[in-house]
């Protein structure tokens, strides 16, 4: 399994171009993300912003967990993934209480300030790294993390 990083995000992108047999221009006509953006992708400058990330997902009909190497389980997922505020607040809400933690210690234990959730709750997508932290902390898939 893999750590779910940039590095191996990257190389599993351009796994994904490669498998699908198109170029970067293609991937960016298709997903509407810049060319300049998908390299700095592949050379493993950044992760994407969740709406690209949701695009990505979209386009190669993949899980999440798939694209960001939390595991290496291809599944293929042909409904378009969007995101819903409300299914992601809810459950991180049931993985709170299940663990028995308050969202201050959730952020504190992740590293990301107590006013996330206040955010989220107002229209700010969480980033894919800290997405990436939640998951891992909580041992449970983005997939499941974002409502699907």
């Amino acid at each position: 399994m893999h750590k779910g990083g940039i590095m191996e995000f990257s190389e599993r992108l351009f796994d994904l171009l490669k498998l699908k047999g198109i170029s970067n221009a293609e991937l960016a006509r298709a997903t509407g993300i810049s060319t300049a953006r998908l390299s700095n992708f592949y050379n493993g400058v950044n992760l994407p912003s969740l709406d690209n990330a949701l695009n990505l997902v979209n386009y190669f009909d993949c899980n999440f967990d798939y694209l960001f190497c939390l595991n290496d389980n291809y599944k293929l997922v042909l409904e378009k993934r969007v995101y819903n505020v409300a299914q992601f607040i809810s459950r991180v809400q049931v993985l709170l209480s299940a663990n028995c933690i308050s969202q201050r210690t959730l952020c504190k234990n992740i590293g990301v300030d107590k006013s996330c959730f206040v955010n989220w709750k107002n229209g700010t997508k969480p980033s894919i790294s800290t997405l990436i932290k939640i998951a891992k902390h909580f041992r449970c898939s983005l997939d499941y993390l974002l409502g699907y």
